[in-house]
């Protein structure tokens, strides 16, 4: 009998400790989610040394422009993330309008430690589909027509951009001419826009539109992760050097672990890198294009944000 106790006994501790071990594995899997140890994975692409900001260049005189370039390079930044209105610079076809970013380009001469990422947006009212002629944000009727303006773009300009971005959340209705996004149809316009770009500038980097966090799953709106799994079925693996998402925090901390389609969090964007991951595609950088956290002012009564709430203290620890 006293063997059988200390035979059971035994067993009940064996028992404990492995459903121990097994939650604090559970435990570890779950913080270091989408964690990988640099030094044990070679597959790993190069680190960002600097952070990067949005801008709008294009309101600036030459000198506001070395203004405002020197206190952003001094500011420590080095990635400027500038969008380039198709339907502002080719208002007809071929009739070009460069005089803004012929300005830009110039000043950023002079500031070779930033690096400029043109992102590629918009079309002129003659390039879209009948009935889409006061949307700008429709895509183009024929990819041939952006790839020619990519092209143009690029030979101009690719002395001093070496980053190109495609459009911007084409998983959205609204970026999307307000039809329903087709990944079939983004991944077409990406390889009409890489092949020009390539051909003006061979040295380019090609980065996929930023896609927007959204839990709608159809229709107008499409979940950032779905939409990344089609471009992947429908070829976009060979016509990206990059990936890119836009991990804004909402009101959950960027320590928040969880991850999830139908969760909007800065950890978000460990989903899109496993798709990356469950399609080969491991290799190339992902790129939070945006992100932050919404503070809104203390005796703020209008609307609640969409993009959540946190206090502004919150909002400085949280983004650094």
């Amino acid at each position: 009998m006293r063997k059988l106790i200390q035979l059971i006994v035994g067993f009940m501790l064996v028992t404990g400790s492995l459903v121990a071990t097994l939650a604090t594995v559970d435990l570890r899997d779950f913080e270091l989610r989408g964690y990988v140890d640099a030094t044990k994975d070679q597959n790993l692409p190069f680190a960002l040394d600097r952070p990067g900001v949005n801008v709008e260049l294009t309101q600036y005189n030459r000198a506001e422009l070395t203004e405002t370039l020197g206190a952003i390079r001094d500011a420590n930044f080095r990635w400027l993330r500038q969008f380039a209105y198709w339907d502002a610079i080719e208002p007809a076809p071929g009739d070009f309008a460069w005089a803004q970013w012929d300005l830009l380009a110039d000043a950023l001469r002079d500031f070779p430690q930033l690096e400029p990422v043109a992102v590629l947006m918009n079309s002129p009212a003659w390039a879209r589909q009948a009935g889409l002629e006061a949307t700008p944000s429709a895509p183009p009727q024929s990819p041939a027509d952006f790839a020619a303006f990519c092209r143009a773009f690029a030979a101009r300009y690719g002395d001093v951009i070496d980053y190109y971005q495609v459009w911007d959340e084409p998983n959205l209705g609204e970026a999307w001419g307000g039809r329903d996004p087709r990944a079939a149809e983004y991944a077409a316009m990406l390889a009409a826009a890489r092949e020009a770009i390539l051909q003006a500038d061979p040295s380019a980097v090609i980065v996929a539109a930023a896609l927007a966090p959204t839990v709608e799953t159809g229709g107008r709106n499409i979940s950032d992760i779905r939409y990344l799994e089609a471009m992947y079925a429908h070829g976009a693996r060979d016509l990206m050097d990059a990936v890119a998402g836009k991990p804004y925090g909402q009101s959950a901390s960027p320590l928040d672990r969880r991850v999830g389609e139908d969760r909007l969090n800065f950890s978000r964007i460990i989903a899109l890198r496993e798709v990356m991951l469950a399609n080969g595609d491991g290799k190339k950088t992902l790129w939070a294009s945006n992100y932050g956290w919404n503070a809104l002012p203390r005796d703020w009564q209008g609307e609640a944000s969409i993009w959540g709430r946190v206090s502004a203290d919150e909002q400085i620890q949280y983004t650094l």
